[in-house]
């Protein structure tokens, strides 16, 4: 099958059967959410080396991006320059072919690990496709268009895929009011273990949730005074 017509046909179909998440299809993307505040990007890319399409999914959150700037001030400013305006509001990214040495990316076919889809394959994948983004895509869109409780979880699996992580999991406790005990705040702190003790020999401080930073350092006091 012609690429082109491929992946009109993917989005299509992946548009179809996600009307609770309120997709706009797009030619090469489906963005996903009801309001312009808050909303995640599906994305789909050729790679001419793999003669593939390969997935990004990317967050952005207006109320994320007024905290970087709250939180870190002129530094958080500095960096948005020469950045396109939604750059601002972005706090997560992953594609499909990503992974490192402590974990691997969204799934997007079953018993596949190159990350991409063939357009030799034709329409007989989309129903496999589709199976793996429900299982996984859909409910990570869904939690991150509300800042639900349950990014943490998405943070202690794939902390290098946020952007200034220890914020983001600052202000998803204090909006949700969660307390230290919760596992999963302590999730965060126990992967931060795993990191420190780097039995593995693989980590560096750079893996590190909370790390030397100031912003990051004023984050990690502020969730241990949680009650």
């Amino acid at each position: 099958m012609d690429k082109d017509e491929f992946l009109k046909k993917l989005i299509a179909f992946i548009a179809d059967n996600s009307s609770e998440l309120h997709p706009k299809v797009f030619k090469n993307k489906i963005r996903f959410g009801i309001n312009k505040s808050s909303y995640t990007e599906m994305r789909f890319d050729y790679s001419q080396n793999y003669k593939g399409f390969y997935l990004q999914l990317a967050s952005y959150n207006r109320e994320v991006g007024d905290f970087f700037e709250q939180e870190m001030g002129n530094a958080f400013l500095k960096m948005l320059e020469d950045e396109s305006k939604e750059f601002r509001n972005l706090f997560f990214v992953q594609n499909s072919f990503q992974l490192s040495h402590y974990y691997y990316g969204f799934p997007i076919m079953t018993n596949d690990n190159t990350g991409h889809l063939y357009p030799e394959m034709g329409t007989t994948i989309f129903n496999d496709v589709l199976r793996n983004l429900q299982a996984n895509h859909f409910k990570f869109i869904q939690a991150a268009e509300v800042l639900s409780p349950d990014l943490l979880h998405y943070i202690k699996r794939f902390p290098s895929c946020f952007f200034n992580t220890a914020l983001v999991a600052l202000l998803i406790i204090e909006k949700n009011l969660l307390s230290l005990d919760d596992e999963r705040v302590q999730g965060l702190f126990e992967y931060d273990n795993i990191v420190t003790k780097n039995e593995c020999k693989l980590f560096s401080p750079f893996d590190l949730i909370f790390g030397k930073k100031d912003y990051q350092q004023t984050a990690k006091q502020r969730i241990l005074q949680r009650k």
